[in-house]
């Protein structure tokens, strides 16, 4: 089986710090939610890895990491492992 859904979004704190949170909900292909999933987005430029499991709704949470660009990554035992890209670097037009 597959994690089919890794849903996520990253959105900015525009206070002092320019840091992001990632949320979102990892589901099997029924669209059931997977309890104990581990997610792990690992920066791009430096290789920084945050860590964070899935709730009994599927749900995870990564908070105050910096913008940037991102490998986020949802696995458990017994699904194939789940890999997206995530950039939450505001572009020239402000979407992210």
């Amino acid at each position: 089986m597959a994690l089919v859904a890794l849903l996520c979004s990253a959105n900015a704190a525009w206070g002092q710090d320019v840091t992001a949170t990632i949320t979102g909900t990892v589901s099997d292909p029924s669209g059931a939610p997977i309890v104990g999933a581990s997610v792990t987005a690992k920066e791009i430029d430096r290789g920084t890895i945050w860590t964070a499991q899935t709730n009994e709704a599927g749900l995870y949470i990564l908070v105050r990491i910096p913008i940037g660009a991102y490998e986020l990554k949802a696995e458990i035992k017994g699904f194939k492992t789940a890999v997206h890209p995530l950039d939450s670097r505001p572009q020239p037009d402000g979407s992210r």
